[in-house]
């Protein structure tokens, strides 16, 4: 019985020790980012990539989403930080339609921007939707998303998003 109940501990301890040390793993996201950080570590490391805050939310339940406006990849955009109690869990950039590319608009950035994650994470999973496209690149820890979505007023709106699935909310 006793030997039983040892077992049962050991083995108990060694799935806690196992999940804890996923949890620990640093995975960092677009300027650094660490995902897992406070929302006070990703507004001075965002400042200090000359990223200007535009504002802030706290929802008791939801936590702390703050709306950047920076720069990515050479291009203009807007970034928008999901923190709750396990710490900086989503980045999500909208893309501002470049007026130097008024021809091409945003499926430039999109077909610019999944070529550069191609080349650093390897072939994606394309999707394909009634609204547009989405390319994924995704492993147990991390889901990174690019969107071209269709519906927007300049046609195209470009939307890339870093994902901690160990800290996702839903």
């Amino acid at each position: 019985m006793n030997r039983r109940l040892a077992v049962g501990v050991i083995v108990a301890a060694c799935l806690a020790c196992g999940s804890c040390w996923g949890a620990d793993r640093a995975i960092f996201g677009p300027w650094g980012l660490k995902f897992g950080q406070k929302a006070e570590e990703s507004a001075a490391q965002m400042k200090e990539n000359g990223a200007s805050l535009v504002f802030d939310t706290f929802a008791y339940r939801i936590g702390v989403t703050s709306l950047y406006q920076g720069e990515f990849f050479g291009r203009s955009c807007f970034a928008q930080l999901f923190t709750n109690d396990r710490g900086l869990w989503r980045v999500q950039m909208s893309f501002k339609r470049p007026e130097i590319q008024a021809g091409s608009g945003q499926k430039g950035n999109y077909f610019e921007l999944s070529k550069l994650l191609t080349d650093k994470y390897g072939s994606p999973k394309t999707i394909t939707t009634s609204h547009g496209e989405a390319r994924q690149w995704k492993d147990e820890d991390q889901m990174i998303e690019l969107t071209a979505d269709n519906r927007s007023e300049s046609n195209y709106t470009t939307v890339l998003t870093y994902t901690d699935r160990r800290r996702y909310m839903w």
